[in-house]
């Protein structure tokens, strides 16, 4: 919304010439922080188990790993 708000007064154009661009800027926007949204709290549930001492392998998937070392 800001690009928009920059673009419309450094052109001075009205609001509805201004509604194109803006409405394309927000959608990268809006596909950026989806993009990033599943990596980005997985980085954060590892830093804060990490803070708080938990393990950040969760309990489901450490009985399956013991499983897998018992087969091996």
């Amino acid at each position: 919304m800001l690009i928009t708000a920059v673009w419309v007064v450094e052109h001075q154009v009205d609001l509805f010439a201004a509604l194109a661009p803006g409405g394309r800027a927000d959608s990268v926007g809006a596909g950026i922080i989806t993009f990033f949204e599943r990596p980005g709290q997985s980085m954060i549930d590892a830093l804060d188990a990490a803070l708080l001492g938990k393990s950040a392998v969760p309990i489901e998937m450490k009985a399956t790993l013991r499983e897998l070392d018992k087969l091996s």
